[in-house]
């Protein structure tokens, strides 16, 4: 699986409750979102966390991720 699996509308559907989040996807998002001092979840914490916010966490992650890029 690939970051880009997750487009606009299917993260619209996790976050919205109107379709769960997969296994892979799950474990996709577990191994894949950056941890990085700066980063407020621990791996643990985002296991342990519902579909909906799992798919904000990471992609809260990864936005603040880049922005330290630039």
């Amino acid at each position: 699986m690939k970051a880009d699996h997750f487009t606009d509308e299917r993260i619209d559907d996790i976050r919205s409750g109107r379709s769960p989040l997969t296994a892979e996807e799950r474990a996709f998002l577990l191994e894949d979102t950056p941890s990085f001092e700066e980063c407020s979840y621990t791996k643990a914490e985002l296991a342990a966390m519902p579909d909906a916010d799992l798919m904000s966490a990471a992609y809260g992650v990864w936005a603040d991720y880049v922005r330290c890029m630039y």
